[in-house]
């Protein structure tokens, strides 16, 4: 996996957890933390299958109450989709393809 080489070539690998796995059945692990993937862009899915996945993808986020997310988004359903806006967005290309960089922050929830 090219992130993990390129974790352990920058000195960071042991700070890391990388996993490939269904993104909505995120669970917590850690008090704290950033989930970092790039989801489909809906080259391959139809749109109605793309907002549910990225809907799912969002109720999974909630349960990361307090942690960030940083997503490459290909898709402007994406942010429509989540519960909560992005703190930060980027434009950038993905190759050919016009990309979001984004960052959410992960709402607190009343404990």
């Amino acid at each position: 996996m090219r992130a993990r080489r390129n974790a352990s070539a920058a000195g960071v690998d042991d700070d890391l957890t990388f996993e490939i796995a269904d993104a909505t059945a995120l669970e917590r692990r850690w008090d704290a933390g950033t989930v970092c993937t790039n989801p489909p862009y809906g080259e391959r899915l139809k749109s109605a299958d793309l907002e549910a996945l990225y809907r799912a993808f969002g109720r999974a986020l909630l349960r990361l109450n307090g942690w960030a997310a940083v997503v490459l988004s290909g898709s402007p359903l994406f942010s429509r989709a989540l519960p909560f806006k992005p703190v930060v967005s980027h434009r950038l290309f993905n190759g050919p393809l016009e990309t979001r960089l984004l960052r959410y922050e992960i709402p607190e929830r009343p404990r």
